[in-house]
């Protein structure tokens, strides 16, 4: 992998870790668990890298045949702009979608093991539809013909780079706990609030995703 390709890549994965749902959850753990926090917080995210992974892996080995159908598809004048009104529409209804006060984070009601693989796999369903930067990586690497033993360690370094900043928050954490732990309850408290974006995001980028797909074809 070139010196290009990898700034690429992390540059990439750094703006899919901006997510207050990983984050939001993570530091949640952090403030609400008094024992086991480095082994749960750990399943928990390494559940969601597990899960990205295989998502790449699928993606990478369904996104030529995918392509090609897209391709065909576009030759049909009325599908192309059905396609286009629902992007249209679906942009429009991220603007529209309700501001809600009470906490929309995904918690878990115990600190099991089972539990925090549940939690990390409710947090993949609700990021994976918003990680628009791994799917451009997986264009870019499908457009590229990246061979197997390249794009496998590339898809690897990404999902790592993405829940890095998790991980970091658990540094330090542990280097400071009580002089930090204020202000994780505020950053916490702060990202409850905020997350009711993440139904907007989704529904903007799909919208986008499927005008721009389409706009040269009307």
């Amino acid at each position: 992998m070139t010196t290009d390709m990898m700034l690429y890549v992390v540059g990439l994965a750094l703006l899919d870790a901006i997510s207050p749902t990983i984050i939001g959850v993570t530091l949640w753990l952090l403030v609400t668990m008094d024992k086991k926090i480095v082994s749960r917080i750990s399943i928990y995210l390494g559940t969601i890298m597990l899960l990205y992974f295989l998502l790449g892996i699928v993606m990478m080995e369904s996104m030529p045949g995918l392509m090609y159908l897209l391709e065909q598809l576009r030759q049909y004048k009325w599908l192309v702009r059905i396609v286009f009104g629902l992007g249209v529409l679906l942009f429009a209804l991220s603007f529209l979608v309700p501001y809600e006060k009470k906490a929309t984070i995904p918690k878990a009601k115990s600190y099991h093991m089972k539990a925090m693989i549940g939690l990390g796999l409710t947090t993949f369903m609700i990021e994976a539809g918003m990680a628009l930067p791994y799917f451009i990586l997986i264009n870019l690497l499908t457009a590229e013909n990246v061979p197997l033993y390249h794009w496998m360690p590339i898809i690897m370094l990404y999902n790592f780079t993405m829940i890095l900043p998790a991980f970091v928050l658990l540094l330090i954490y542990r280097c400071g706990i009580k002089a930090i732990q204020p202000i994780f309850d505020n950053w916490q408290h702060k990202l409850n609030q905020h997350s009711h974006s993440v139904m907007a995001w989704l529904l903007c980028i799909i919208g986008v995703i499927l005008i721009f797909y389409t706009i040269d074809s009307l």
